[in-house]
């Protein structure tokens, strides 16, 4: 799902969508400047993003069908989060985030 999500998103923001194995090359990438962002469950960012010494700021998207929900990590400072909120808050307004819950969470 963070995939396809971040798929849509580039369609409307220019970026390129890159996958890891492992979280630690995600975060790896991120502090060396090869990548502007990544989408990562949000109890694991949390612990990256507490362990950074400030290097790394993230964006918890909520969610009230779940415990838990996703984080996305930006360097400290990156012109992309910005415009990664406006376009989450659009498609959070316009209910797509609520589609995609209910289609890929409810039972």
């Amino acid at each position: 799902i963070q995939e396809g999500e971040a798929n849509k998103i580039a369609k409307k923001v220019d970026m390129k969508i890159e996958s890891r194995n492992r979280i630690p090359e995600l975060i790896q990438e991120i502090q060396a400047g090869r990548f502007d962002a990544a989408i990562i469950e949000d109890t694991v960012a949390k612990g990256y993003l507490d362990s950074s010494n400030g290097k790394l700021e993230g964006h918890t998207i909520p969610t009230d069908k779940e415990k838990s929900g996703y984080a996305i990590a930006f360097p400290k400072g990156s012109k992309l989060r910005d415009e990664f909120n406006k376009v989450l808050q659009e498609k959070i307004k316009n209910g797509e985030v609520d589609k995609l819950i209910k289609k890929w969470f409810d039972q």
